[in-house]
């Protein structure tokens, strides 16, 4: 009994009272993972950008892009989404997309049509090596001779071209590449040759909207070349201009969201609640016009001060390099 007492009077320390959700805890890998293990919260602003997407594939014969946005911002995972709503079965596909609203699974679904057996889909996560190497890892060459990459070019593209045309039953063939901006510093290193890049925007703008490119960034081309001299990086640039860029950002609101899930807190203290109603009032006077849910989002931050949770997003706009 004296044990128990002593034990209930030691202070608790913070990891006695607060646990991170697990599934906040990592970035979502696209070649691992899957969308119910993720997290994925469906907002406006993902709404918006998959409205985006589906319009500029209806409308665009290029058929690549590129998604530029924060670190944290929930791309992965967006990817993820968007492949479990293309691939499979019509039943499977239906599934995946409960919690999109209808109309925009509807428009997506028109802009890459699944026929009966949905898209195939190729998913890399990037690293410091050429982008060569790990699709002829992908495409079952193991072997890779850096020292002809135009031979090693013409095996993925004729590859690919096949594998477009394998099956009417399918939609088409996606090429997912995360964290593409570790491609792109290794072949500003000279490991790869960025060309490759307009080769395969060209492959998908051939396709008639049956090989699609998607490409993960946190910065735009020129801004992996920095080192480079300016011509260089205005040809990185003309490079992605072959590339539809669609920006990916969530409002304050939306960020406050994630961090409030990621965050869980059996008991919050009294000032938890003062904090984030004084935030909130401060807001409204200097009319910022916060979401009515705000406050409720910004009280379960907590332990985080309310100001901190707000300042997280848009400190993390800032322009990274990948090795930072």
């Amino acid at each position: 009994m004296a044990d128990q007492a002593m034990n209930e009077m030691k202070p608790k320390l913070l990891s006695d009272l607060i646990t991170i959700n697990e599934q906040y805890a990592r970035s979502a890998r696209i070649d691992q993972d899957n969308i119910a293990e993720s997290g994925f919260i469906y907002s406006t602003s993902i709404d918006v950008f998959l409205n985006t997407l589906a319009k500029h594939q209806s409308k665009s014969s290029q058929s690549a892009y590129t998604w530029t946005g924060p670190y944290g911002s929930g791309k992965s995972t967006l990817a993820l989404s968007l492949i479990s709503i293309l691939k499979g079965d019509q039943t499977t596909r239906e599934l995946a997309a409960r919690n999109y609203y209808n109309s925009t699974a509807q428009n997506i679904w028109n802009a890459f049509p699944p026929m009966e057996s949905g898209w195939n889909v190729i998913s890399l996560v990037g690293s410091r090596t050429s982008l060569e190497k790990i699709l002829m890892e992908e495409l079952g060459r193991g072997e890779f001779d850096k020292t002809n990459l135009h031979d090693a070019q013409a095996y993925i593209l004729a590859e690919l071209e096949s594998r477009i045309d394998e099956s009417e039953e399918r939609g088409g063939l996606i090429l997912f590449v995360d964290e593409m901006g570790k491609l792109l510093e290794a072949a500003a290193d000279g490991d790869g040759d960025v060309y490759f890049y307009q080769l395969l925007a060209e492959l998908a703008s051939r396709s008639n909207g049956r090989f699609v490119m998607i490409g993960i960034l946190h910065q735009t081309f020129q801004e992996y070349a920095a080192l480079s001299s300016k011509k260089i990086r205005d040809e990185w640039g003309k490079i992605h201009g072959r590339f539809v860029d669609i920006s990916f950002n969530l409002t304050n609101s939306e960020q406050l969201e994630m961090i409030s899930n990621a965050i869980s807190a059996e008991v919050r203290p009294d000032i938890s609640k003062d904090l984030a109603t004084q935030t909130f009032d401060l807001l409204t006077q200097s009319k910022r016009a916060p979401a009515p849910t705000m406050l409720d989002q910004m009280e379960r931050c907590w332990p985080l001060n309310p100001i901190c949770a707000l300042a997280l997003g848009p400190i993390s706009r800032r322009s990274y390099g990948q090795n930072q």
